[in-house]
């Protein structure tokens, strides 16, 4: 009888533990369908970068990034200490949204930028998904605004 009872709890036990790999293992994009990001040109010395996003999350969803500027000039890639953190959420039914983010320093050097970015979501309690998304496919313009 006792034997029963453990066999049943490791069984439960091992289902759980499927169940919790299987939904570590799906992709972020079920989660959150980002059809596109558009990043907007800024101007030299400002710290805010806008952003236009069309997502569908399958539902409300809290998120957490870590955000690096990163400086190119041609084949010249240079990281800067220009970074952001931030927590948010990603709105059921949002759609299209534009959204300013703030950033740790200003950019003070024209040319063409871009961002390495590392974002995860919490679907789930106790699930984490993460992506990462390179600075190549992330890039905008800074620009003399004064001129």
């Amino acid at each position: 009888m006792i034997y029963d009872y453990i066999y049943k709890g490791s069984v439960t036990a091992i289902v759980l533990m499927g169940v919790i790999v299987g939904i570590h293992s799906i992709p972020f994009s079920w989660f959150v369908d980002i059809k596109s990001i558009n990043y907007l040109d800024t101007c030299v010395g400002s710290d805010i970068i806008t952003i236009e996003s069309e997502r569908y999350p399958r539902w409300n969803i809290k998120a957490h990034a870590y955000e690096q500027l990163i400086y190119i000039d041609g084949s010249l890639i240079r990281e800067t200490s220009i970074d952001r953190v931030a927590n948010f959420g990603y709105e059921v039914d949002s759609g299209f949204a534009t959204f300013d983010t703030r950033w740790s320093g200003t950019i003070d050097k024209p040319g063409t930028y871009g961002i390495n970015s590392w974002v995860e979501i919490y679907p789930i309690p106790g699930v984490t998904i993460k992506k990462f998304t390179s600075y190549k496919d992330a890039r905008f313009n800074v620009v003399n605004c004064d001129v």
